[in-house]
């Protein structure tokens, strides 16, 4: 009887230690996988007032380039408290940006704050802190951040009630960072580290009207949106109720799916048809994921909840993270290899020449002080010394000489009167981006002063300000200290820019953007027929654009001037290919300016030839067809209300609509947006410098027919072109009947693939390569070739 009693206790202890290590192991397990999705990481700071809970980036990381997000969390212990929260970013070496904000924190009292920083700088050192209306600092709290640069990977915020089903997300091109209703901003800018925010199983109905504001210009400003619907769509589509996202969401029905060639699982499935949308993957004539075009973003929607069991991680798992890498927008992706490469700093520097150019009339005359310095000269020398010997009077000699020299420095301040800067100033760019009834202005401005005492500039509220000061000073052991040079005061009425301990003439660049009605636009009537552009542009805005150019693809069409109510036609303009060689010949931006900045005395042609590069620059990164132009200061644009001395030069941009269709086919003029690299790289301005192997994921519901290589895309087909930049080499596609990859295109040699059905599979992928022929041009920048494809119209 003992013996049985012994024996089933012993038989109870060892269940219970196999439930436990199994328990432990499940734990163990989900919480590493947990690990996958980081999450913002906190650091406290308190004193015997107040507390500070302090949220940087996401896991203490930012992006060169970009802003990081600031969060703070103040709970007040003691009696009412007035001041400002502070962040001090290291400028160089003896001097600081400081960000401010105004706080009013009653008794007791807890507030949250949050503010993006621009991280131009390359020290990995700030500091926080909070000083009391008496200036005196009552906490502070250095921290150390990971700047990354030169990388690849790519950041997704993720919404959701079970994200350890989202884990899968995480790899070594994908970060997955944990968000929350509490944790999403106001402000998109606090956005600007994200690439993509996936919302799957997420209550979006909990988002304030503001929060939803940000989400919308993140997508508007490049950003990808990712949604999971199926059994949680109700759920996450709450939100979306107005023009942003329509459509129509039916019926949920339970089906069995095979994401890409990985093995079948059941999920529910929506039926959701979202206007002018594109269909990424099918199956049985119902639509797996669709992808629609918003601004310079994508929003991708799934019809099934993105959630999976563990078992499917790596399978099906796998399928959909590379689906919405794949995915994003094409404004993105070349925002990432623009960064990988290090690239993303020259537009740093043709900004700064536009902002360098200053009026001749505030630059002293040489001849008329010339002049004077010359009478003077010859006063003082022997004519003096005669006339006062003739009198008999040498020994005035002394008197003499420094009372005309007086005499001759009052003449010349007074002559220099009109050109003397006597107060602040700035020069500034203004890019105006108009499109349905509004305009989205961003002024970019360099502030300096004749004198080295403390100035500042007031910023209507309803405006963002940031620091636009390229840094690369970088020292790890650098004690940050508590004085600064620039304050960037975000107050209750009014934002304000602070400038102190700074030389005479001594500049910094800033950023101001906002949002004003507009009323106008230009219309066209453009099509490509025969891998041309052709057809009239109209101007019906409230404008006179001079030195206007198209820019349609790879193509840049010299418009000149086009005044209100002016037509043109792309048959009587100049042509020339947009790409790296042409950005940087000063010869062919000269004739786009209407002249060259070098001994000009003209200072808008300057302004307009170093805006001009700068803006081409700027778009090379983006994929949408528009007018660009410059025009006179609006009355009502947001520089304006700067109530400081101004000069400088607006930009204006006009997005245009163009038909691609064909009776029954549509040109695909570049098929770049769809490719994905899987072995090697190519560099800024789509240069080879090794073989680049492709995936090239077209959308499912498209028949692609033909692909070709055309001389009106890719200029070294022309023989007579002298090309500093230029595809030589071979382009091979991989045919899946033959098992291998063949060469379809020679570069410089123009060609049409009309059958294709061997080199494309059922899930409308093709395998490429770009082989350069890097031995035999050496001389030549071998670029990626511009391929286009020929579907049929639906």
């Amino acid at each position: 009887m003992i013996m049985l009693k012994k024996q089933k206790l012993w038989k109870i202890l060892l269940g219970i230690s196999c439930v436990f290590f199994l328990l432990t192991g499940f734990v163990e397990y989900k919480t590493a996988v947990a690990a996958n999705i980081q999450t913002s990481k906190e650091e406290t700071v308190e004193s015997d007032q107040l507390v500070m809970k302090i949220t940087y980036g996401y896991g203490k990381r930012v992006k060169y380039g970009r802003n990081m997000g600031v969060w703070t969390q103040i709970t007040n212990n003691g009696d009412d408290f007035e001041g400002k929260l502070c962040v001090l970013i290291p400028n160089n070496e003896n001097k600081s940006i400081r960000y401010s904000k105004d706080i009013a924190i009653a008794k007791g009292e807890t507030k949250k704050i949050e503010f993006a920083i621009p991280v131009t700088f390359a020290n990995e050192k700030i500091k926080f802190s909070i000083v009391n209306e008496k200036k005196a600092t009552v906490l502070r709290k250095a921290v150390r951040i990971t700047i990354e640069s030169n990388q690849e990977t790519l950041y997704a915020g993720i919404l959701s009630d079970d994200s350890l089903a989202l884990s899968y997300l995480a790899d070594e091109k994908l970060k997955p960072v944990l968000l929350s209703v509490d944790s999403f901003p106001e402000d998109e800018k606090l956005l600007d580290m994200l690439d993509i925010i996936v919302i799957n199983n997420f209550n979006t109905k909990q988002f304030n009207e503001d929060q939803y504001s940000a989400l919308k210009e993140f997508v508007q400003s490049g950003g990808t949106l990712v949604l999971g619907t199926g059994s949680t769509g109700n759920k996450t589509m709450q939100l979306f109720k107005d023009e942003f996202l329509t459509g129509t969401m039916k019926t949920v029905e339970k089906k069995q799916i095979s994401i890409g060639n990985e093995k079948k699982i059941t999920k529910d499935i929506s039926d959701i048809i979202l206007d002018d949308a594109k269909t990424v993957i099918k199956q049985d004539k119902h639509d797996l994921m669709q992808k629609k075009s918003i601004g310079l973003g994508n929003v991708c929607i799934f019809q099934f909840d993105l959630g999976l069991e563990d078992k499917f991680f790596s399978t099906v798992g796998g399928e959909v993270t590379s689906l919405i890498k794949d995915n994003i927008s094409e404004n993105k992706k070349k925002q990432i290899n623009m960064e990988y490469n290090g690239n993303n700093q020259d537009g740093f520097y043709n900004l700064s020449n536009s902002l360098n150019v200053v009026n001749s009339d505030e630059i002293p005359k040489v001849g008329k002080y010339a002049v004077i310095l010359v009478v003077y000269l010859l006063f003082v020398g022997p004519p003096l010394y005669f006339v006062l010997k003739k009198a008999d009077k040498r020994n005035y000699m002394w008197v003499c000489i420094p009372g005309v020299a007086v005499i001759f420095s009052f003449l010349i301040f007074v002559l220099g009167g009109s050109t003397r800067l006597k107060e602040p100033m700035l020069n500034y760019l203004t890019v105006s981006n108009i499109s349905s009834g509004s305009a989205r202005e961003e002024v970019y401005f360099r502030l300096m002063a004749p004198f080295n005492r403390e100035y500042g500039v007031d910023i209507p509220k309803k405006y963002s300000i940031i620091s636009n000061t390229l840094e690369t000073w970088y020292d790890p052991e650098y004690n940050l200290k508590e004085e600064y040079n620039i304050d960037i005061n975000y107050g209750a009425k009014s934002n304000r820019i602070v400038m102190k301990n700074c030389a005479s003439f001594e500049s910094a660049d800033f950023k101001m953007s906002g949002i004003k009605k507009e009323k106008g636009e230009l219309t066209s009537n453009l099509a490509f027929k025969n891998f041309k552009y052709e057809g009239t542009i109209t101007n019906n805005s409230n404008y006179n654009i001079k030195n206007a150019v198209a820019l349609l693809g790879h193509k840049i069409y010299q418009i000149g001037d086009l005044n209100k109510g002016a037509t043109v036609s792309l048959k009587n303009c100049k042509e020339y290919s947009l790409n790296a060689e042409t950005i940087y010949d000063d010869s062919i931006i000269s004739k786009l300016a209407g002249g060259e900045p070098y001994n000009n005395p003209d200072e808008s042609v300057k302004r307009m030839f170093y805006s001009m590069q700068y803006y081409l620059l700027q778009h090379s990164m983006e994929n949408n067809s528009q007018i660009f132009g410059f025009t006179e200061q609006s009355k009502n644009s947001i520089v304006n209300d700067l109530k400081i001395k101004k000069e400088g030069i607006h930009i204006i941009i006009f997005p245009i609509e163009i038909n691609y269709q064909n009776n029954k086919t549509i040109t695909i003029p570049d098929i770049s947006s769809y490719y994905e690299v899987l072995e090697g790289s190519y560099g800024f301005a789509n240069s080879l410098s090794e073989p680049v192997m492709l995936r090239v994921q077209f959308d499912s519901d498209d028949k692609i027919k033909e692909l070709h290589y055309n001389k009106e895309l890719n200029p070294e087909i022309n023989k007579h072109a002298q090309q500093y930049q230029a595809f030589y080499g071979e382009v091979l596609l991989f045919n899946f009947d033959k098992k291998k990859y063949e060469k379809v295109f020679i570069g410089g040699k123009e060609g049409s693939l009309k059958n294709i059905s061997s080199y494309i599979d059922k899930d409308n992928v093709m395998k490429m390569q770009f082989v350069p022929d890097l031995k035999n041009h050496q001389d030549i920048n071998i670029i990626m070739p511009v391929l286009s494809a020929i579907k049929e119209a639906n």
